[in-house]
């Protein structure tokens, strides 16, 4: 019998669209998104910049709730 716990399967990038290859397990449990740690960088970036905004970050800092 034969075990499918490393298989791979083809799946495109979420920000550049390049396909790659990922493990099948990772992709069901919602990993396996990004095809390089440059893209993930770039959404990490993102997602960062939506949740703190410049004035947040200036308010935040001047009320003590420093890092």
């Amino acid at each position: 019998m034969k075990n499918d716990r490393h298989s791979m399967v083809e799946v495109k990038c979420e920000i550049c669209s390049r396909p790659f290859s990922a493990r099948k397990e990772r992709v069901e449990n919602g990993l396996g998104r990004f095809c390089s740690k440059a893209c993930f960088d770039i959404e990490q970036n993102n997602r960062r910049k939506q949740f703190y905004g410049r004035r947040d970050l200036a308010t935040r800092y001047k009320s003590g709730d420093r890092y």
